[in-house]
């Protein structure tokens, strides 16, 4: 191939060399425009037109995510009351372990009546409804056993107004 190459070009006189220097230089110029150059520049006009829209979707998003973080914090300030509040300090009795507890409701009012339980676990779940579900204990007796740290309770718990 090279032989091809150097017989063709030892062929031509100086008037077609040059021509043809010339007119493999504006080639060479030509597809380093095609590739090189245009993509970039095309992908910069592009960017530089999608960042008024981008900074518009940004400020809109962070809008969103702040009225979120709001609603959040309103959502958890909203205490749940009825079956939802019922439903909700029955299941968490059993997630802290305090097993035959009765709790009945009587309008806005909770009886809660637990028999040989850990004290500290009465507390622990007082505690958990109070910052939960906004109640309070309004009245408690506690009858210590013959076993240490065990009690019943009896308890009347109420919904924080806020």
């Amino acid at each position: 191939m090279k032989a091809f190459l150097n017989a063709f070009w030892d062929e031509r006189n100086a008037r077609e060399k040059t021509f043809i220097m010339v007119g493999g230089g504006f080639l060479a110029l030509f597809l380093a425009y095609q590739i090189l150059w245009a993509p970039a520049a095309a992908g910069r006009a592009q960017l530089h037109n999608a960042v008024p829209q981008m900074q518009a979707q940004l400020a809109l998003m962070t809008e969103q995510a702040n009225e979120a973080r709001t609603l959040k914090a309103a959502a958890m300030s909203v205490a749940p009351s009825g079956h939802a509040l019922l439903d909700g300090m029955k299941a968490s009795l059993t997630e802290q372990g305090l097993q035959g507890a009765e709790l009945t409701s009587a309008g806005h009012v909770l009886q809660l009546q637990v028999k040989n339980v850990p004290f500290g676990s009465c507390v622990a779940w007082l505690d958990q409804v109070r910052r939960e579900y906004k109640v309070q204990v309004v009245e408690a007796q506690v009858t210590a056993l013959p076993h240490p740290g065990d009690v019943n309770l009896s308890a009347t718990l109420q919904g924080i107004e806020p």
